[in-house]
């Protein structure tokens, strides 16, 4: 007991630094991408303590694997032919890439789809190790639209905005194609479907204690929704400028962290408030 006390312990602190760096994030504006290689660190810490606790390194590993190799895929196939994403290319802001596609990116992919699934889970009230009949493919289906709705809310802030990619063919969503996020849904759900089978095939039905702490769910949905303190701090501190896109759209920096932060509710806020009702109801946690 005083081990998973511990844990738990170690696991808020850990959820409440990246609630902090999301503020100081928010904060830097434009200057947002410097940020980013902290909140992965402290995305990778808390996955690998959080869970591999409840899976397992292997499992884990196979998670983050399957993010980055189906991420750099789809992403790779896009940047060459438009598809499924549209045409873009990623500028330098992001660092190092690997057939055009920053390597920082594609390890997002890896190690955020662990928040996703977790939440995902929870929204659909399976808090177990195992998935059973038509939650084999509902889970990673909720999975890809969790994942997808980050996109919804920080795309235009990234790509309009901080221009960290640029689009061939911009999309009247402040810039950004419709097809992005068919996009995203593709990746993600086969993200996810490759995981619930290998979860499927293994058919573990042990959990570990601490897994059915309501707490520990509580932590995952905090990491889920921290991200959107970005927005509002944004919206209240950054000042207004005036940008152009390669399409020759023009945009008030202002009018898209507003817009954002109404979107960020809607897809952020609500499904980590729906996530948190669920658990706090369970009887099947303590």
């Amino acid at each position: 007991m005083k081990s998973e006390k511990k844990l738990l312990n170690l696991l808020s602190i850990i959820v409440i630094t990246y609630l902090i760096a999301n503020v100081i994030v928010g904060f830097g504006g434009t200057k947002a991408g410097i940020v980013i290689p902290f909140l992965l660190i402290s995305f990778i810490i808390f996955i690998f303590t959080h869970g591999t606790v409840r899976y397992g390194i292997k499992n884990i590993l196979i998670l983050i694997g399957t993010g980055m190799a189906v991420s750099l895929f789809y992403e790779g196939m896009s940047i060459a032919t438009g598809f499924p994403y549209s045409s873009y290319y990623y500028t330098e802001i992001l660092g190092p890439q690997l057939f055009g596609f920053p390597i920082i990116v594609m390890m997002g992919y890896g190690v955020g789809a662990y928040i996703f699934w977790t939440l995902a889970k929870a929204v659909s009230g399976n808090f177990n190790n195992t998935l059973k009949g038509a939650n084999i493919v509902l889970v990673p289906i909720i999975a890809a639209a969790l994942f997808t709705s980050w996109d919804y809310a920080l795309d235009p802030v990234m790509a309009t905005i901080n221009k960290a990619y640029i689009w061939d063919d911009s999309g009247a969503y402040f810039g950004v194609p419709f097809a992005n996020f068919m996009g995203w849904y593709l990746a993600a759900y086969t993200i996810f479907q490759i995981f619930a089978l290998v979860i499927y095939w293994q058919k573990k039905t042990e959990v570990p204690a601490i897994a059915k702490k309501k707490l520990y769910w509580y932590q995952s949905i905090v990491m889920y929704a921290s991200i959107f303190i970005q927005l509002p701090v944004l919206m209240m501190f950054e000042e207004n400028r005036e940008i152009t896109i390669a399409s020759g759209q023009l945009f008030q920096t202002n009018e898209i962290y507003q817009s954002m932060t109404l979107i960020g509710i809607a897809t952020i806020i609500v499904p980590a408030i729906i996530a948190f009702a669920i658990v706090y109801n369970s009887n099947e946690l303590e």
